[in-house]
């Protein structure tokens, strides 16, 4: 019975998609699901232009580092800094996120400026807790920093930005916000951190839709606009 239930959820999805593909209407809600970092700082002033042009549009913002399934309309736009595997989606990369490695001025001043790779190690470094993506970038890169250099750890980018700000290390993030903080200095790491990209996603049956096809472009033209030169 539960493969049979299974399987019936999945056509009643696959139904509901088709529906909605077919769509000509441009008012109703588009649900959108975006990292934390790309949720809390780039697409707010692009959703507000979105707003602007078209108000019948509603959005749904879901600020999450999981992956959401398409396929069973937990969003119908993703956008994720990797390339969706999932089959029955259409999937756009649009651009490259420069990543940096920044400090606060008061954290430099008390602790000094790393002027080479080697030194990075002397210092303190905010990581990830369980997906300890940053830890394991350092070690791919061959940086030499120590287990013990990752001395705070959070998965919630936001929190572990606020830290990098209020002074407790050197921390990793998109070079377009590191830029826009005149309280924070990059640290020259010899392009030891390879930019991310970004793609745009949605469910195949989707694209013929009216609404999510306007957000999805214009998602696509200020995403590029915001990164342009970043």
């Amino acid at each position: 019975l539960l493969e049979q239930a299974r399987a019936m959820a999945a056509s009643a999805n696959r139904l509901s998609l088709l529906a909605e593909g077919a769509s000509e209407t441009i008012e109703g809600t588009v649900r959108i699901t975006a990292s934390q970092m790309v949720a809390t700082f780039l697409l707010p002033p692009i959703l507000v232009e979105l707003s602007e042009e078209q108000p019948g549009i509603e959005i749904e913002l879901v600020s999450s580092n999981r992956t959401e399934n398409l396929l069973q309309r937990e969003a119908d736009i993703a956008v994720r800094m990797y390339r969706p595997t999932q089959t029955d989606v259409f999937t756009k990369k649009i651009a490259e996120m420069p990543i940096g490695l920044f400090a606060s001025e008061r954290y430099l001043q008390r602790h000094g400026y790393p002027d080479t790779i080697a030194s990075l190690a002397g210092h303190r470094i905010l990581g990830s807790d369980r997906f300890d993506m940053i830890q394991k970038g350092f070690k791919e890169a061959e940086a030499g920093v120590p287990d013990e250099a990752f001395s705070f750890r959070s998965d919630d980018q936001v929190v572990s930005w606020e830290m990098l700000r209020a002074g407790f290390g050197l921390g990793v993030g998109p070079r377009f916000l590191g830029k826009m903080d005149k309280e924070l200095r990059e640290i020259d790491t010899q392009d030891l951190i390879a930019p991310l990209p970004l793609w745009l996603t949605s469910h195949s049956e989707l694209k013929t839709s009216r609404r999510v096809r306007f957000v999805f472009d214009f998602l696509e033209k200020g995403l590029r606009q915001r990164l342009a030169g970043g």
